[in-house]
Protein backbone atom coordinates (compact mmCIF):
# COMPACT_ATOMS: atom_id res chain seq x y z
CA UNK A 1 0.00 0.00 0.00
CA UNK A 2 1.27 3.47 -0.87
CA UNK A 3 2.03 5.48 2.25
CA UNK A 4 3.80 8.49 0.74
CA UNK A 5 3.07 10.94 -2.05
CA UNK A 6 5.66 13.28 -3.59
CA UNK A 7 4.60 16.88 -3.91
CA UNK A 8 6.81 17.38 -6.98
CA UNK A 9 8.54 15.36 -9.66
CA UNK A 10 12.26 14.67 -9.66
CA UNK A 11 14.22 17.12 -11.84
CA UNK A 12 15.31 14.36 -14.18
CA UNK A 13 17.26 11.14 -14.49
CA UNK A 14 20.98 10.59 -15.02
CA UNK A 15 21.71 10.95 -18.73
CA UNK A 16 18.31 12.42 -19.55
CA UNK A 17 18.28 15.16 -22.19
CA UNK A 18 16.97 18.30 -20.53
CA UNK A 19 15.17 20.17 -23.30
CA UNK A 20 14.47 20.34 -27.02
CA UNK A 21 17.18 22.90 -27.73
CA UNK A 22 19.88 22.31 -30.34
CA UNK A 23 21.79 19.12 -29.69
CA UNK A 24 24.21 16.74 -31.38
CA UNK A 25 23.88 13.06 -30.45
CA UNK A 26 25.94 10.28 -32.01
CA UNK A 27 25.83 6.55 -31.26
CA UNK A 28 28.91 4.58 -30.23
CA UNK A 29 29.50 1.00 -29.12
CA UNK A 30 30.63 0.46 -25.54
CA UNK A 31 34.01 -1.31 -25.61
CA UNK A 32 34.95 -0.51 -21.99
CA UNK A 33 34.66 -4.15 -20.92
CA UNK A 34 32.04 -3.34 -18.28
CA UNK A 35 28.77 -1.44 -17.94
CA UNK A 36 28.93 2.30 -18.67
CA UNK A 37 26.41 4.21 -16.52
CA UNK A 38 24.05 6.89 -17.82
CA UNK A 39 25.30 10.47 -17.50
CA UNK A 40 29.07 9.89 -17.51
CA UNK A 41 31.67 11.18 -19.96
CA UNK A 42 33.17 8.84 -22.56
CA UNK A 43 36.08 9.08 -24.97
CA UNK A 44 37.11 7.38 -28.21
CA UNK A 45 37.85 3.68 -28.00
CA UNK A 46 40.29 1.60 -30.03
CA UNK A 47 38.47 1.99 -33.34
CA UNK A 48 35.84 3.87 -35.30
CA UNK A 49 32.49 4.04 -33.52
CA UNK A 50 33.83 2.67 -30.22
CA UNK A 51 33.76 4.42 -26.82
CA UNK A 52 35.37 3.87 -23.41
CA UNK A 53 35.55 5.67 -20.08
CA UNK A 54 38.46 8.15 -19.82
CA UNK A 55 41.66 7.19 -17.99
CA UNK A 56 43.96 10.10 -18.92
CA UNK A 57 43.73 13.91 -18.88
CA UNK A 58 43.99 14.22 -22.67
CA UNK A 59 41.00 11.93 -23.12
CA UNK A 60 38.89 14.63 -21.48
CA UNK A 61 40.57 17.82 -22.71
CA UNK A 62 41.73 16.65 -26.15
CA UNK A 63 39.97 15.93 -29.39
CA UNK A 64 39.24 12.30 -28.46
CA UNK A 65 36.57 13.22 -25.89
CA UNK A 66 33.15 12.25 -27.21
CA UNK A 67 30.50 13.48 -24.76
CA UNK A 68 27.99 12.32 -22.17
CA UNK A 69 26.18 8.96 -22.28
CA UNK A 70 22.44 9.54 -22.79
CA UNK A 71 19.74 7.46 -21.12
CA UNK A 72 17.61 5.39 -23.47
CA UNK A 73 14.10 4.11 -22.84
CA UNK A 74 15.28 0.74 -24.19
CA UNK A 75 17.68 0.17 -21.28
CA UNK A 76 16.73 -1.03 -17.78
CA UNK A 77 16.24 2.02 -15.55
CA UNK A 78 19.44 2.05 -13.51
CA UNK A 79 21.83 -0.23 -15.36
CA UNK A 80 23.51 1.72 -18.16
CA UNK A 81 25.02 0.09 -21.25
CA UNK A 82 26.73 -3.31 -21.11
CA UNK A 83 29.95 -4.00 -22.99
CA UNK A 84 29.09 -4.24 -26.69
CA UNK A 85 25.86 -2.24 -26.39
CA UNK A 86 25.24 0.71 -28.70
CA UNK A 87 24.83 3.91 -26.67
CA UNK A 88 23.81 7.46 -27.60
CA UNK A 89 26.35 10.14 -26.65
CA UNK A 90 25.52 13.86 -26.57
CA UNK A 91 28.26 16.23 -27.80
CA UNK A 92 26.22 19.42 -27.76
CA UNK A 93 23.20 20.32 -25.65
CA UNK A 94 21.93 20.05 -22.10
CA UNK A 95 21.84 16.81 -20.14
CA UNK A 96 21.30 15.81 -16.50
CA UNK A 97 24.40 14.30 -14.87
CA UNK A 98 25.03 12.90 -11.38
CA UNK A 99 27.74 14.81 -9.49
CA UNK A 100 30.26 13.52 -6.96
CA UNK A 101 30.38 16.69 -4.87
CA UNK A 102 28.52 19.98 -4.49
CA UNK A 103 28.47 22.03 -7.69
CA UNK A 104 27.23 25.54 -8.42
CA UNK A 105 25.56 27.03 -11.47
CA UNK A 106 27.82 28.73 -14.01
CA UNK A 107 30.90 26.83 -12.79
CA UNK A 108 33.28 24.62 -14.77
CA UNK A 109 32.49 20.92 -15.01
CA UNK A 110 35.35 18.56 -14.14
CA UNK A 111 35.51 14.93 -15.31
CA UNK A 112 37.13 12.10 -13.32
CA UNK A 113 39.82 10.12 -15.19
CA UNK A 114 41.41 8.40 -12.15
CA UNK A 115 39.06 6.39 -9.94
CA UNK A 116 39.69 4.83 -6.56
CA UNK A 117 37.36 2.68 -4.49
CA UNK A 118 33.78 3.92 -4.76
CA UNK A 119 34.60 6.41 -7.53
CA UNK A 120 33.41 6.35 -11.15
CA UNK A 121 35.53 7.09 -14.22
CA UNK A 122 33.85 9.75 -16.34
CA UNK A 123 31.90 11.16 -13.37
CA UNK A 124 31.33 14.91 -13.00
CA UNK A 125 32.42 17.11 -10.10
CA UNK A 126 33.34 20.71 -9.17
CA UNK A 127 37.14 20.47 -8.96
CA UNK A 128 40.25 18.47 -9.86
CA UNK A 129 40.10 16.28 -6.71
CA UNK A 130 43.87 16.55 -6.43
CA UNK A 131 44.95 15.42 -9.89
CA UNK A 132 42.19 12.85 -10.55
CA UNK A 133 39.85 15.06 -12.60
CA UNK A 134 40.19 17.85 -15.17
CA UNK A 135 37.94 20.64 -16.45
CA UNK A 136 35.96 19.69 -19.55
CA UNK A 137 36.40 22.45 -22.17
CA UNK A 138 33.19 24.17 -23.29
CA UNK A 139 31.09 22.66 -20.51
CA UNK A 140 29.51 24.20 -17.43
CA UNK A 141 26.91 23.40 -14.81
CA UNK A 142 23.63 25.26 -15.27
CA UNK A 143 22.14 24.38 -11.87
CA UNK A 144 23.36 23.94 -8.31
CA UNK A 145 23.42 20.39 -6.93
CA UNK A 146 24.59 18.63 -3.78
CA UNK A 147 26.85 15.57 -3.80
CA UNK A 148 25.02 12.58 -5.27
CA UNK A 149 22.32 14.71 -6.87
CA UNK A 150 21.73 15.62 -10.51
CA UNK A 151 23.03 18.83 -12.08
CA UNK A 152 22.14 20.21 -15.47
CA UNK A 153 25.21 20.26 -17.72
CA UNK A 154 25.51 22.46 -20.81
CA UNK A 155 28.19 21.29 -23.24
CA UNK A 156 29.39 22.03 -26.75
CA UNK A 157 32.11 19.65 -27.96
CA UNK A 158 31.36 20.10 -31.66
Amino acid sequence: MQTEVRSSMAVGLAGQIADIGPSDIITYTNEHGDTVPFGVFVTKGSGEGLAVLPDATGEVTGLVGLGVVVRSHTQPQDEGYADGDVMPVIKKGRVWVPVEDEVTAESAAFVRFVAGAGEQLGAFRSDADGTDAVALPNAKFVTDAAAGELALLDLNLT
